[in-house]
């Protein structure tokens, strides 16, 4: 069991949080063209 790994999620999440919307965004919108670009591959 990695004992940093909660504090790893919690920074990323903390990370997301911070980013703001605009970049929540941007970031869902980059992994849904890449889920895309591998289902039509």
């Amino acid at each position: 069991m990695d004992l940093l790994q909660p504090i790893r999620v919690f920074a990323r999440h903390r990370a997301l949080l911070d980013d703001g919307p605009h970049e929540r965004r941007a970031i869902l919108a980059r992994w849904r063209a890449s889920r895309v670009a591998a289902t039509t591959r």
